[in-house]
C-alpha cells in the first residue's frame, strides 16, 4: 500500500495517475489496487474535475490505494521520456522518490536525455517526498543553485553521477 508523505492530500493526484495506467493497458483494472475510497474518488474524477473530491469522500494519501500499483507505473515510465531537451542554461531537478505525479522514472528519464544534450543538470533524489512535498526538501540544495545561478557562477551539475532511481517508499 502506497505511504506519501508532505506536501498535503494529493490523494486526488495520485488516483488521477490510474488513468494513465488504464490508457496505456486497457486490461489494467483500477479496483484491483484502489480501495474503497479511492473507487470513489476514481468514479467521481470520470464525469467531473472536482480538486477537493479526495477530501469530500475522507481520502487520503495513506488510504487512497489497497495494493500498491508499482508494475504498471514501472510499465508507464518509457511513456514519460523526453526528445532530446538542450538548455541553455544549466537546470536544477529535485525529485520525490514518493511521487505519483511526475513519477521518479520519468524525470530520471529527463535528466538522462538533457545530459545526453550537453546541458548542465543538478539532479537530486528526496526520499519519502511525493510532488509537492519534495519543494521544500529540495530547498537546501536548490537556493544554493539558484543563488550560484544570479551570481552568474560556474555550475558543474552532476550528470556523471545521476544514477537510476532507487525502488519507490
Amino acid at each position: 500500500m502506497p505511504t506519501r508523505t508532505g506536501g498535503g492530500n494529493n490523494a486526488g493526484l495520485e488516483v488521477l495517475s490510474v488513468f494513465r495506467f488504464l490508457a496505456l493497458d486497457p486490461a489494467f483494472t483500477p479496483f484491483d489496487y484502489l480501495s474503497d475510497g479511492g473507487k470513489l474518488v476514481f468514479e467521481a474524477a470520470r464525469t467531473g474535475c472536482n480538486p477537493n473530491v479526495a477530501d469530500q469522500y475522507g481520502v487520503t494519501v495513506e488510504n487512497a490505494f489497497k495494493k500498491n500499483p508499482d508494475a504498471a507505473a514501472a510499465k508507464s515510465a518509457p511513456y514519460q521520456q523526453y526528445p532530446y531537451p538542450k538548455f541553455a542554461h544549466p537546470v536544477f531537478i529535485g525529485t520525490g522518490l514518493a511521487d505519483v505525479t511526475a513519477f521518479p522514472e520519468g524525470q530520471y528519464n529527463f535528466v538522462i536525455a538533457a545530459c545526453s544534450t550537453g546541458s548542465t543538470v543538478e539532479a537530486h533524489y528526496y526520499p519519502g517526498k511525493d510532488h509537492g512535498g519534495t519543494v521544500n526538501a529540495s530547498l537546501v540544495d536548490s537556493v544554493p543553485f539558484v543563488k550560484n545561478a544570479f551570481a552568474a557562477q560556474s555550475i558543474a551539475g552532476n550528470c556523471s553521477s545521476v544514477r537510476p532511481p532507487p525502488g519507490r517508499n
